[in-house]
């Protein structure tokens, strides 16, 4: 499943690992580093500016959206941090190879 996250980008629902909110990156130097980064090693998409309200961890893409975190998670139907679905789907997967 796709999760639509503005500007005519997508990201596989199975590969993101976190929406986190932009706010964390204006915090701590080391996060602004990261955006860094990814942009000059050609991992980052969409627009840097003002208006990015959300950043998307899928694989080694570094998605900016300008929705917001909660409106992402909505989207997603997930309801949850990111995080917990990882974990609730890596739950699921390890019961499915016990059986």
């Amino acid at each position: 499943m796709l999760l639509h996250v503005g500007e005519d980008l997508s990201v596989r629902l199975d590969s993101v690992v976190a929406i986190l909110d932009r706010r964390l990156f204006e915090r701590a130097p080391v996060n602004a580093q990261f955006l860094r980064s990814a942009r000059l090693e050609g991992r980052l998409e969409g627009r840097l500016g003002p208006e990015v309200e959300s950043v998307i961890l899928a694989g080694r893409r570094v998605v900016l959206s300008h929705l917001s975190r909660q409106t992402l998670t909505r989207r997603a139907n997930l309801g949850l941090p990111a995080g917990v679905l990882r974990a609730r789907e890596q739950a699921k997967k390890a019961r499915r190879k016990r059986r």
